[in-house]
């Protein structure tokens, strides 16, 4: 019986270590699409452009929320 809940225990290790890298990874991804977002509207917009740009950037993100 031990035998069983050990092998138990072990996958049950498995699956929060697999959780909590998934959902570090996409917490990762989504802070790097931000930053690559943010640099684009660097690069593509003028002063004004950029402005209007960070808006709409984070005028999206409050409505994901």
């Amino acid at each position: 019986m031990h035998f069983v809940h050990t092998y138990f225990l072990l996958f049950y290790c498995f699956i929060v270590q697999f959780v909590t890298i998934t959902v570090a990874s996409a917490h990762n991804d989504e802070a790097l699409g931000e930053k690559r977002a943010i640099r684009n509207a660097l690069v593509r917009f003028d002063r004004s452009g950029i402005r209007n740009a960070l808006v709409r950037l984070f005028s999206t993100k409050s409505l994901k929320k």
